[in-house]
């Protein structure tokens, strides 16, 4: 049984890594619900995150929750940004406990 919980919200741009990187500690984890990524058509990275979505894990005696946010940014989409962010705002405000939001960037562009 895991001792310590910690619960983290993960906010970038589309296309960096959010949901890959929650899925990467999944499978680190173990965990059999890990998802697959999501490609398109052409193979290319697809923006699947239309809304918060909680992954929960155990890992190291510890559970974990990490929150995958949308992507802002994305021009692929019709939601617009300052929808996106109102959505992470208030489940970030629903969030107890939260111990931290961590930025994810891709440092090739």
């Amino acid at each position: 049984m895991a001792e310590k919980e910690l619960r983290v919200a993960l906010v970038g741009v589309t296309g960096t890594g959010k949901t890959t990187l929650s899925n990467l500690f999944r499978t680190l984890s173990k965990d059999p619900d890990s998802a697959e990524i999501e490609l398109d058509e052409t193979g290319e990275w697809r923006s699947v995150t239309a809304k918060p979505k909680s992954r929960h894990f155990t890992f190291d005696n510890a559970n974990i929750e990490l929150i995958d946010n949308p992507g802002l940014l994305d021009s692929s989409r019709t939601t617009p940004d300052h929808e996106h962010i109102e959505t992470i705002v208030t489940k970030i405000q629903e969030e107890h406990h939260l111990r931290g939001i961590c930025l994810v960037i891709n440092w090739a562009d």
